[in-house]
């Protein structure tokens, strides 16, 4: 004997759940670049202020004597 199916056959609407999976998808993308984004970011903030540090001012106890100009670096890497 053969088996025998019941009913139409026809698999249920999952339309309204692709559709779910598919904004948590592209939620999820957009949530993993902002952060990619924010961490490059943070890096380049670092890395300017590893080089703000690097320049030193050379007083001697009279003061500054050098005469060539002095490029100041702000807290906001300008």
């Amino acid at each position: 004997m053969g088996k025998v199916f019941s009913g139409g056959g026809s698999k249920p609407d999952t339309s309204a759940y692709d559709r779910q999976l598919e904004e948590q998808r592209k939620a999820t993308e957009k949530a993993e670049a902002e952060a990619a984004r924010l961490k490059a970011d943070q890096d380049a903030a670092e890395e300017r202020r590893k080089q703000g540090r690097t320049s030193l001012i050379k007083t001697s106890a009279m003061g500054d004597m050098d005469t060539t100009s002095v490029k100041r670096r702000s807290l906001l890497g300008g």
